[in-house]
């Protein structure tokens, strides 16, 4: 197999899509992103490897069944698995945008009714293509994306 660089896209350029009247956003993180991907039967061979086990010190060959981690090619195959799922996700319907960067995502709507019921059926699309969210990184429905930062001066 050969090695395929991830076509991972600049952020400026990226941010560069959104329409003016975004005013709404969700940001999604998707947990364990790469081990949502099924490998094809064909090519778990290639994956396969060796461990012993602590314990009894019996090899075993062990083969992986999901897009590993550290795997050179995991991020390029990831991106374009997702893109494919993502691209029968009905954003036009729903007149809003959606980005992704790697394992992020990016909702963007005009309104904050339109950005709940879209986030709503973006995450019920995502569980049906296997994906999970990191609730615990998510960025629902807000106005404002990222941290805000607070500065206390003392005296």
């Amino acid at each position: 197999m050969e090695y395929a660089p991830p076509a991972v896209p600049n952020p400026y350029t990226l941010l560069s899509q959104l329409p003016p009247e975004s005013g709404w956003f969700t940001c999604l993180d998707l947990k364990d992103a790469f081990f949502c991907i099924r490998l094809a039967p064909q090519s778990q061979s290639l994956l396969t490897f060796e461990w012993t086990e602590p314990d009894t010190g019996q090899q075993l060959q062990l083969t992986w069944t999901r897009l590993p981690q550290g795997f050179k090619n995991s991020p390029t195959l990831f991106g374009e698995v997702l893109a494919s799922d993502l691209a029968t996700f009905p954003q036009e319907e729903y007149r809003c945008t959606l980005l992704q960067y790697v394992d992020d995502l990016l909702l963007a709507c005009a309104t904050e009714t339109k950005c709940q019921t879209t986030t709503q059926t973006l995450l019920s699309h995502l569980a049906e293509m296997g994906y999970r969210v990191s609730w615990k990184k998510a960025q629902l429905c807000r106005d404002t994306l990222g941290q805000r930062l607070i500065v206390k001066v003392h005296h």
